[in-house]
């Protein structure tokens, strides 16, 4: 009996031990699971898409037309419109002007519109110059005795104008980094292109004709990075202004957000103390100004 509860004992701690030995062993296995991948996103171009159209009889934007829209215009003392008008897809064209007389324009109206999938931004308004270096250049066109003078045909030509605007803001040719202006997708924006003949240009003695240059329009899915700012303090509020710009100019620009105005040559204070700068002078990157001398009335 003695035997058998000795034999049975035996048996119990080599169990023991052979369930002990495969815990350790099944503790002593690990493995490690790994996922390697990659992804690239190519979005397809013609999703930024901005082009010109005109607008028909029920202010929707028309392209890809059947039928011929004609570009409004609008025309101002006896002046009169030459081609034949037409704005669609990445061009505007036959855009012309027969004046007879100084104090006229040609005004033609069409439209931008986003039929991308990003909003965009305008970045720039250019042309491509002429050999002379300028968007426009003049030419007699008369003969004989029709035939105008040169020098008078140059100086009529320098009051011929042309201006743009865009969404209603007015830029000049040759802006090549707009900032903050917007045409969110789906929407359209207004274009102004306006031929003038100025009230105070110079007659010519003969009929001549103007060149124009290819104007372009730059629009981007980010916008430009704006005017440089730099900070200053006056009697302790900070204030923002464009590197380099005088004082006269940031009393008269939106910087300047607390009523600063110019009292003969210096800057006065909203609350009426006088910075002791004459308004020529340009604007310091973080100077510490104090204005505690009553400004004169």
């Amino acid at each position: 009996m003695e035997r058998d509860r000795k034999q049975k004992f035996i048996v119990m701690i080599a169990l023991m031990v052979a369930i002990a030995s495969m815990s350790l062993g099944f503790a002593a296995f690990s493995t490690t699971l790994n996922i390697s991948s990659s992804a690239t996103v190519s979005p397809d171009s013609n999703s930024f898409n901005v082009e010109f159209c005109e607008i028909d009889t029920l202010g929707f934007c028309v392209e890809n037309r059947d039928v011929d829209w004609e570009v409004e215009y609008e025309v101002t003392n006896g002046a009169t419109s030459s081609g034949s008008a037409d704005a669609e897809g990445l061009n505007a064209r036959n855009m012309g002007a027969i004046f007879t007389k100084p104090n006229q324009s040609v005004s033609y109206k069409f439209y931008v519109h986003n039929l991308g999938e990003y909003d965009a931004y305008l970045r720039g308004v250019s042309y491509t110059p002429l050999s002379n270096g300028s968007y426009k250049m003049c030419s007699a066109s008369g003969t004989g005795d029709t035939n105008a003078t040169d020098s008078l045909v140059q100086d009529a030509c320098d009051g011929i104008r042309v201006s743009i605007s865009i969404g209603g803001t007015s830029y000049e040719f040759g802006s090549t980094d707009i900032f903050g202006h917007v045409l969110q997708k789906g929407k359209i924006e207004e274009v102004v292109f306006k031929i003038e003949y100025m009230a105070e240009a110079v007659r010519a003695d003969g009929p001549f004709n103007i060149s124009f240059s290819d104007f372009k329009f730059d629009y981007s899915t980010v916008d430009g990075s704006g005017p440089n700012l730099i900070s200053f303090i006056v009697n302790g509020s900070t204030y923002q202004a464009e590197d380099g710009m005088s004082w006269e100019e940031w009393v008269y620009c939106d910087y300047n957000v607390d009523g600063f105005y110019l009292q003969s040559d210096y800057i006065c204070t909203g609350d009426n103390f006088q910075l002791m700068f004459r308004y020529d002078e340009v604007i310091q990157a973080n100077s510490n100004m104090k204005a505690d001398s009553p400004c004169k009335t």
